[in-house]
């Protein structure tokens, strides 16, 4: 694999204790986190937009993520570290998590 440099360090992340912890797997994890921040960045434009057109107080935002591609136990269940943002009127601020739930009965 021909490595491209992330802006998270691979030795820092921290891993869950059923990840493989390998040079190739933090690698993987570091480019997961740099792609989840530059989503993180594009809707932090999307709402100063929205604010700046007068708008934001209109509006409800919902973002989910997608379980992180190729990770293990990605895509697998809702229960899962999923990322997502939420956000409309009466909500106050954005309100961020890494571990929404699903809402289908176990």
């Amino acid at each position: 694999m021909e490595k491209e440099p992330t802006k998270t360090d691979p030795a820092t992340v921290t891993l869950a204790p059923y990840h493989p912890d390998t040079p190739v797997f933090r690698y993987t994890h570091a480019r997961y986190l740099d792609r989840m921040g530059v989503i993180d960045q594009k809707v932090g434009e999307l709402v100063a937009q929205l604010s700046e057109d007068g708008l934001l107080e209109d509006t409800f935002i919902f973002y989910f993520g997608d379980h992180g591609g190729v990770l293990p136990r990605a895509k697998v269940t809702l229960r899962e570290r999923t990322p997502c943002s939420t956000g409309g009127p009466g909500a106050g601020e954005m309100a961020t998590s890494r571990g929404c739930r699903s809402g289908i009965a176990r």
